[in-house]
């Protein structure tokens, strides 16, 4: 999902867009209370720049996270709409990159009406939450883990 000034264009038939875009990924054993009885995955998030391009009917680009650490996105936060997923090992690569996203924010993502994509609630509270924080989530240096 971008975040900021955003550029973009066409060329013939197939558009482009690239800015700010804010990667949201899903812990893969870390679990948060969203409400009560109910539990769902803890979510990290970065902003890096990303350009996207249409293939097909799908918006689709490269993010970069760390030194050699390339992951393709599409559309909406990562995986249309739905958090990027990866394995405990991957997990522990990116995490250094990652900022943790608070809980009442990742509860309305979770609990929104969205279906298979953000929802407008959760969409507006995870902008605002990234353009507050912006400066955290982007200072984390593509070849530099946080200490």
């Amino acid at each position: 999902m971008f975040i900021g000034q955003t550029d973009g264009g066409r060329r013939g038939c197939n558009q482009w867009a690239s800015g700010p875009y804010l990667f949201v990924v899903e812990h893969p054993r870390g679990m948060t209370v969203i409400a009560p009885g109910r539990q769902a995955h803890t979510l990290y998030a970065c902003v890096r720049r990303v350009r996207l391009s249409q293939f097909g009917h799908f918006m689709m680009g490269h993010i970069r996270i760390g030194k050699w650490r390339k992951i393709v996105v599409s559309g909406s936060i990562g995986t249309d709409g739905l958090p990027h997923t990866c394995s405990d090992p991957s997990f522990e690569d990116l995490s250094p990159y990652l900022t943790e996203i608070p809980n009442d924010v990742a509860s309305a993502y979770w609990l929104d009406e969205g279906h298979n994509d953000v929802g407008p609630k959760a969409g507006a509270m995870l902008i605002k939450w990234a353009r507050e924080n912006f400066a955290s989530l982007t200072k984390k240096s593509s070849l530099e883990p946080k200490k």
